[in-house]
């Protein structure tokens, strides 16, 4: 990845950012999205941010910006590739005694959304060989598990914010919490996993009266686990979740650390929760080609597969895909499959066909070359 930014965290205090003392704007006129990228780009780089605006102006969604942002974490900046202007993707990498995962951010100061592709070998995390679980800090879900590579569509603006985690083998997978954008880095501690007694304990640094969430990956098949009892210091704690995920919240009345302890029991292989179908799939016709959309009621689909004529055709995280490479006056069927977490994928939708017109006229830029020859 030759547009990247490399960060460490330290286990003492150091500050080598390029924003040691910056400000926090958060309110208007930016925009959630713009917000949420001034935080993660201040939080990220270990900044010491000084709150410059009217706090009491600011809405609930602004003030949790910065919630997840204090207090400044250890970070060593360490920039080791070339680049013009601010790279687009940045990897935290951060390691305790117990465990080791990398946070990345993605960064889009256009107007237009990108999809930016994340191959983990350029950013030395893995060998191709373990699975990482994928975790979306800002939106709270499991997006994907991947073994190489993954891609995800930045806003406009805006910003991604994930965690990539190795996921243990027989053993529930801590993957953060939503404490910090560190993802854990700042407030988790003594992580610590018993395999006889089948429990999980550790340590949380939380804040008064602001809910804290564990995320933590179930391991699958002959080792699948099941949570039995959630124990810990703080007023209220519970667990939730659902295929392979589980959150377990704490809620506290002050400041300060709160220790828990999960059990566990072995549990029976359950079946993969497929996502459900997608619906009402629509062609259309436009100059780039044929431009699809659909309706997806499952909020358990991280992406969907687009076939045409019955072959995979491509990914995509939304709703909508541009077929570019569709020919004028073909005859084409298209259906689309949700893909969840795990990479289990639904029945496909009905299928639609398509006749692509034959234009009176177009550019020459728009047609597809079908044989290209070169003479003397």
């Amino acid at each position: 990845c030759t547009s990247s930014f490399s960060l460490s965290v330290s286990s003492r205090p150091i500050n080598c950012s390029p924003f040691s003392s910056s400000s926090a704007i958060v309110g208007e006129p930016l925009s959630l999205l713009q917000a949420r990228r001034v935080v993660s780009m201040l939080a990220l780089s270990g900044a010491s941010p000084i709150a410059s605006e009217r706090m009491y102006r600011l809405g609930e969604d602004r003030t949790e910006l910065l919630r997840r942002m204090i207090p400044a974490a250890p970070i060593r900046t360490v920039d080791l590739f070339r680049h013009t202007g601010w790279p687009p993707i940045w990897n935290l990498t951060v390691a305790t005694d117990e465990r080791q995962w990398n946070v990345l951010g993605l960064f889009n100061t256009s107007d237009e959304p990108r999809t930016e592709a994340i191959e983990l070998a350029d950013l030395h995390i893995g060998d191709g060989s373990q699975r990482f679980a994928i975790y979306d800090f800002w939106e709270d879900r499991l997006l994907r598990v991947v073994t190489d590579r993954f891609s995800l569509q930045v806003p406009a603006g805006g910003c991604r914010v994930v965690s990539v985690t190795m996921i243990h083998a027989g053993a529930p997978t801590v993957l953060g919490t939503n404490r910090h954008l560190t993802c854990g880095g700042t407030d988790l501690h003594d992580v610590r996993w018993n395999g006889d007694a089948l429990t999980l304990t550790g340590r949380s640094d939380v804040a008064g009266h602001d809910p804290y969430e564990l995320w933590l990956y179930m391991p699958e098949g002959e080792d699948a686990l099941e949570i039995q009892e959630v124990r810990s210091t703080a007023r209220r704690s519970w667990a939730r979740g659902s295929d392979g995920l589980r959150v377990i919240s704490f809620e506290a009345d002050a400041s300060g650390p709160v220790t828990w302890t999960i059990a566990f029991s072995r549990a029976t292989p359950p079946s993969p929760e497929v996502p459900q179908t997608p619906r009402r799939l629509q062609p259309q016709q436009n100059t780039r080609g044929v431009y699809l959309s659909w309706y997806q009621p499952d909020d358990r689909a991280v992406a969907h597969r687009v076939y045409r004529d019955r072959r995979l055709l491509a990914e995509v995280q939304g709703c909508e895909y541009q077929d570019s490479s569709a020919l004028y006056n073909t005859r084409y069927e298209y259906a689309v499959a949700s893909v969840g977490a795990r990479g289990n994928e639904s029945m496909l939708s009905d299928s639609v066909t398509y006749q692509t017109p034959m234009p009176a006229s177009v550019n020459l830029t728009q047609l597809v070359p079908l044989v290209v020859s070169q003479d003397h």
